[in-house]
């Protein structure tokens, strides 16, 4: 069964909270500055300046905390980065996003957290992911709508996710993950409640996670396009995998 057609009206159902990344055209009230300590990708910074920022490389982190920029990117996997790393660097108005290496351990990314890492992005993240990532970060925080609850944690969380549907296997970036949830940017359209099997790799987990959902919310509109799917039926090992990936984050 083929999906849907994208020309209906944004679909939703309470029981998932709306995520927290979208944005209008792109455009920002006061052009943010993002330095990238390691960070050798043209296309990144390209695709950056498009969207409203003010990109360029500095050659450690002391040069790029002297610039205060609002963000720092930086490649986790250099050793001379991480050893000039410290938590200290985080305080203020700088966030740092670290790309990580897909394998790297839960024990690492705890320790980049204590180090003033904000968050991680996969090495091989497309940089529109990216833009989308700090774009969510220029923005308030939603409030929680009529019926919705925030009590479940929930992470910013770009990974790639193998999903299937109707017995057709597609694939697609997810933005945010819950307790309860996940969040796929796909242009795609399903049915509300259609059931979903999903399966990918949790950041500092070495086997892929699968379990079922359903979609209970679908967005249409603006660059966020996507699926929200509830988790179904998470028992014992996959809520133990679920609570130590939430780990790397506190």
């Amino acid at each position: 069964m083929l999906p849907l057609s994208l020309t209906r009206r944004p679909i939703m159902a309470p029981c998932l909270a709306k995520s927290l990344f979208f944005v209008d055209n792109g455009t920002m009230t006061k052009s943010k500055q993002v330095i990238g300590v390691g960070v050798e990708n043209e296309l990144l910074g390209a695709s950056l300046r498009e969207r409203g920022f003010n990109f360029a490389n500095a050659k450690d982190m002391t040069e790029a905390i002297s610039q205060q920029p609002d963000f720092i990117l930086i490649d986790s996997r250099n050793s001379k980065i991480l050893n000039s790393l410290d938590a200290q660097m985080s305080q203020g108005r700088v966030s740092i996003l670290s790309f990580i290496d897909p394998d790297m351990n839960s024990a690492d990314l705890k320790s980049l957290r204590k180090r003033g890492s904000s968050g991680y992005l996969p090495i091989d993240l497309p940089p529109e992911e990216v833009v989308l990532h700090l774009q969510s970060m220029t923005k308030p925080q939603d409030q929680p709508q009529a019926g919705e609850s925030r009590s479940s944690r929930r992470v910013w969380f770009q990974q790639k996710i193998e999903f299937r549907v109707y017995d057709e296997t597609y694939h697609a970036w997810s933005t945010t993950l819950s307790e309860t949830g996940i969040f796929l940017r796909t242009p795609l359209s399903f049915p509300l409640y259609a059931i979903i099997k999903l399966k990918f790799k949790l950041f500092g987990d070495s086997e892929p996670f699968e379990c079922d959902g359903v979609v209970v919310r679908q967005e249409v509109e603006g660059d966020a396009k996507g699926l929200g799917v509830m988790f179904q039926n998470l028992k014992g090992e996959s809520v133990r995998r679920l609570e130590a990936f939430f780990e790397i984050y506190s």
